[in-house]
């Protein structure tokens, strides 16, 4: 009997899903060698303490002996995935068993080798990183590239994966730990970056540390609604010309219930009525979101004030 043809194999494999291409791989060697080097599309890859879910298949490590605690020595430890969105019986398989003497911590490591190790073309549309759970990526360092478009970052402190992750990314979604956090490669390069929460108490240094970040439209609007920025309170951002304010503008209208308002902006050499925003706080105040000019007709930044209702004919220019 002739052997495959493993080059016809290549087109078949690369439009699998991704279960049913480890499934397989897993039987023949020689399949694996080439399933590794083919392109992966994938729609989300989420990682978690012990687990990873890849498109809507969950990978974790579990005991043979379910009744055995994590911690105990020597017991048999498998990998299981689970499709949560499948009605079939045996919708849960056992993928690989590891070595009695591995913890649950070096199975977790291996796991997540076995499954993405190797592979220098991986596309994935939403990556998310979720608490204690990065130290699980770092044996894919050098071995494994991704394209990712859309980055969530739930630890804390934005990871160095810059040497797995391609960039730019598309989306940056992250808690701003500390001002250095915007020095990661991911956070530099990133074409949108949405700040979900601030856990550092530096709040004199917001505008120096976003104003360095170039290029970028950072989104705070919902972080400023919840906390209730004191009257007065500013924030702004960067950025270079070619970006559509007008469309940033709608969508922040659309996403808030804002209203459209006119504001003056006397940052330029004649005072000039700009279109801006107006998101309500409460009865007494306010935020203002509108772009202003900077010093030169091609550097422009983004300004988010904390108004006292009723005060858009105020100058909001920082």
């Amino acid at each position: 009997m002739p052997e495959v043809s493993y080059g016809v194999l290549r087109c078949i494999l690369e439009h699998m899903k991704f279960d049913t291409r480890i499934t397989l791989s897993s039987r023949c060697s020689k399949i694996a060698r080439v399933e590794e080097s083919i392109p992966l599309h994938v729609n989300e890859i989420s990682f978690s303490s012990y687990l990873v879910k890849i498109n809507k298949t969950q990978y974790e490590i579990v005991s043979e002996e379910p009744k055995m605690k994590d911690e105990t020595p020597n017991q048999t430890l498998n990998l299981r995935s689970t499709d949560y969105y499948s009605n079939r019986e045996n919708r849960e398989k056992i993928v690989k068993k590891f070595p009695s003497n591995y913890g649950k911590e070096e199975a977790s490591r291996k796991a997540v080798e076995y499954l993405l190790g190797g592979r220098n073309s991986i596309r994935v549309n939403i990556f998310i990183i979720n608490r204690q759970s990065y130290h699980y990526m770092q044996p894919l360092f050098g071995i494994s590239t991704m394209k990712v478009r859309t980055f969530r970052n739930w630890d804390i402190g934005l990871p160095k994966l810059h040497p797995l992750i391609e960039g730019p990314v598309k989306e940056l979604g992250f808690e701003l730990a500390h001002p250095t956090d915007f020095e990661n490669p991911i956070a530099r390069t990133a074409e949108q970056i949405l700040i979900w929460r601030y856990t550092f108490n530096q709040l004199d240094t917001w505008v120096e540390v976003h104003g360095n970040i170039p290029n970028k439209d950072v989104m705070i609007e919902e972080y400023w609604m919840k906390t209730r920025k004191a009257v007065g309170s500013k924030f702004c951002v960067r950025r270079a010309t070619g970006g559509s304010i007008d469309v940033f503008l709608e969508k922040t209208k659309e996403q808030f219930g804002g209203t459209i308002v006119k504001v003056e902006d006397t940052d330029r050499r004649m005072v000039t009525e700009v279109t801006a925003v107006s998101i309500k706080l409460d009865s007494r105040s306010k935020i203002v979101v509108h772009e202003t000019i900077l010093g030169s007709s091609s550097l422009f930044r983004l300004l988010i004030k904390v108004m006292a209702d009723g005060a858009e004919g105020q100058n909001l220019v920082y």
